[in-house]
């Protein structure tokens, strides 16, 4: 899964061949993704929410972002682009923040037929630029190309972005959506219950109803769910050792660190980092 991954040395990541992506995928996002379905289906989850994807889907995923693959069928395959978080936040200042909390709230849109031809263009045109690694202008063109397609974006989802501001929603439905956040944001730090309950000014037995309302799980096992994505990305993912990894998710020591994943996977942090 290195291959997904952008830095400054590494900015640009583009595949115009079919990808074929496995069950129990986890993957972080270090910049930003665009990736598209041709063939197939997928059940996924982006930051703990569920999603079916379809040919034609077009999945938008800004940096921090986890993804989870939960199934795919036989001939489930993608395209993608991705371009590192330099070039996402050169290019990206101008846009208004509800852009990027719609993106959020909806990363993924079936898309016509005319707009996916245009979607497959554009990443075989990015894929030419990534492979031209000679061009002293590399990095600008698809600084280029990446503002073009967040503007395309912008242009196609602002009417539906401007009426999702004000579109009503319960106070159960509000508290859930800020649940999730707050367990994307905090859950490298924070698993016990009562932390997301005072967050959100409210008691740990009625965020758990809510919870288990909105989702059919208890609050525990997002939390937990969503810690050990985290973990599973980094196993894979970085050169951390265990024991950096165990201090960076705050655990009290690596022992402890290591029967918490082992509880909720079945193997050791180790194990799993060496299982193909």
């Amino acid at each position: 899964m290195n291959h997904w991954n952008l830095s400054d040395e590494r900015p640009l990541m583009v595949s115009t061949e079919t990808l074929a992506v496995p069950e129990d995928f986890y993957f972080k996002a270090t910049g930003l993704y665009v990736l598209f379905c041709l063939q197939g289906e997928a059940e996924i989850e982006i930051n703990l929410r569920k999603y079916t994807i379809c040919p034609n889907t077009q999945l938008v995923l800004l940096p921090g972002f986890i993804v989870q693959v939960n199934h795919v069928t036989d001939q489930f395959g993608l395209v993608c682009m991705g371009f590192c978080q330099s070039i996402f936040t050169e290019v990206s200042n101008c846009l208004e923040p509800a852009f990027f909390h719609f993106i959020k709230e909806r990363p993924m849109v079936v898309l016509p037929d005319d707009e996916a031809a245009l979607l497959r263009h554009t990443i075989s045109l990015v894929s030419t630029i990534s492979q031209d690694t000679g061009n002293r202008y590399r990095r600008q063109m698809a600084g280029n190309y990446c503002q073009n397609l967040l503007f395309h974006f912008y242009s196609r989802t602002q009417q539906h972005f401007q009426q999702n501001g004000i579109k009503w929603v319960s106070r159960k439905e509000e508290l859930f959506k800020n649940f999730l956040q707050l367990v994307h944001q905090n859950c490298a730090v924070h698993r016990e219950v009562n932390f997301y309950a005072r967050k959100l000014s409210i008691t740990p037995r009625y965020l758990s109803n809510i919870v288990q309302e909105m989702s059919h799980e208890t609050t525990k096992e997002i939390i937990d769910r969503h810690a050990i994505m985290e973990i599973k990305v980094m196993l894979k993912n970085s050169h951390l050792n265990i024991q950096e990894i165990s201090n960076r998710m705050k655990f009290t020591d690596q022992s402890f660190f290591g029967r918490y994943f082992k509880k909720h996977t079945g193997m050791s942090p180790l194990q799993y980092r060496n299982y193909e």
